[in-house]
């Protein structure tokens, strides 16, 4: 199963719940929803499924600790972050990430609030593969700094598992500092050459050349609709501190699935096994059930095709109906054809702008590009918007290093 699905999730704002479904590539391939996690439940039956928990209940640190067993460090992260952290470390859950050319990287949560996250989501019929902090899902390097503003907070990231949330207003206060700290003797961090500002279309990051300076490059980046498309590209790079691990470990899906199908076959025996004493009664059964089957097609035919009045055979009027819509009711090509002239001349104007892939589906077309920076691909955005009959969105921007990658998804403007 290659696809996951992304949930955004807010433990004090259930309704502000948002999700989505990403393929192997960081992009969304399915609608941005927000609504109750029972809705979603379908789609997490169907995928792996990632939590993007909101970082504003978890604690995210660094620590300076020896090499030792991923054990003993469990051990000793509680102690070390004991004056960092105001509540009780013994009454919260720690996971960590070390290696020997960077400190220790730790996030720990209250237990009664993951407890509390893990109940709703299994009230809601959905089982979490791993929690992972919002905070660490944007595209932040060893030399690159992203910042997220989403209505009145902001979120930094300075380096790949460290990032945190804060109040827009006390933005520019916050990165003064956290310069002022990557450029003492003493750091860990590096300063950036690049800082990533991704804002809602229509609003503006403030401006922080005057605190960068002139070696430090600033890139704008807009996202429509939700923060998911920023965090699809990038989702991975926080698993090291996926927060179900040790005693949170999630139960293996495919045994839970076994022990169903299990009893489920079991069941099936016993039932043939009574079966065969009454060749009779078991004729008499499958007629029936066929009665019933063929009364469940009808009902779900007119269900599905209300306009359709006049049913001879609903299981074979059925199919064709499913062969239409699957061939885009034979409009997908010349509506392929139309965004791909249309679009043509965009995409061959900026020479660093490389076609990678396309897909077209649903009178929507998806290419996948690359390019030397995040402007350029915020640049074809805007020349692609500005073609009269076309209406273009990103889905997800990836930098690393001296290259980007992108998804852009074009559709006739209505």
């Amino acid at each position: 199963m290659s696809d996951t699905l992304l949930i955004h999730y807010y433990p004090t704002q259930a309704e502000r719940t948002t999700w989505s479904v990403v393929n192997d590539k960081g992009e969304l391939i399915s609608k941005i929803t927000q609504g109750p996690l029972e809705q979603a439940a379908d789609l997490a039956r169907q995928n792996r499924v990632v939590i993007l928990l909101d970082d504003s209940v978890i604690h995210i640190s660094t620590v300076d600790l020896p090499a030792m067993s991923q054990q003993k460090l469990q051990r000793a992260i509680p102690f070390a972050l004991e004056e960092q952290i105001a509540d009780e470390v013994e009454d919260l859950h720690f996971v960590a990430s070390a290696s020997k050319d960077s400190p220790t990287f730790a996030a720990g949560i209250n237990r009664q609030q993951l407890d509390r996250i893990l109940d709703e989501l299994a009230q809601a019929g959905i089982q979490a593969d791993a929690i992972v902090p919002d905070s660490l899902c944007l595209a932040a390097s060893n030399e690159q700094w992203c910042a997220l503003f989403d209505d009145d907070q902001v979120i930094l990231q300075t380096q790949t598992l460290l990032g945190n949330v804060y109040d827009k207003e006390n933005f520019d206060a916050i990165l003064t500092a956290e310069l002022s700290q990557a450029d003492s003797d003493e750091s860990t961090i590096a300063r950036p050459k690049k800082i990533v500002l991704f804002c809602k279309e229509d609003t503006s990051a403030p401006d922080i050349s005057g605190i960068c300076g002139d070696d430090i490059e600033i890139i704008h980046v807009s996202y429509n609709t939700h923060p998911i498309v920023v965090y699809c590209g990038n989702y991975r790079q926080a698993m090291p501190l996926n927060l179900l691990q040790h005693e949170y470990k999630p139960k293996n899906k495919h045994a839970i699935s076994w022990r169903k199908w299990a009893l489920a076959a079991s069941l099936a025996a016993v039932w043939v096994i009574i079966s065969l004493g009454s060749k009779a009664y078991q004729l008499h059964e499958v007629r029936q059930l066929n009665r019933q089957m063929e009364a469940e097609i009808i009902k779900i035919y007119k269900t599905s095709f209300p306009k359709s009045k006049k049913i001879v055979n609903a299981r074979v009027q059925m199919e064709q109906k499913l062969k239409e819509l699957k061939a885009g009711g034979g409009n997908a090509s010349s509506s392929m054809v139309a965004l791909l002239s249309q679009s043509a001349r965009a995409l061959a104007a900026d020479r660093t702008i490389q076609l990678k892939s396309l897909s077209f589906r649903n009178n929507r077309l998806d290419i996948s590009v690359t390019g030397n920076n995040l402007n350029a691909l915020q640049n074809l955005n805007n020349k692609l918007n500005q073609i009269q009959g076309i209406r273009s969105e990103i889905l997800s921007s990836n930098s690393e290093q001296n290259a980007v990658t992108g998804s852009l998804r074009l559709q006739a403007a209505s």
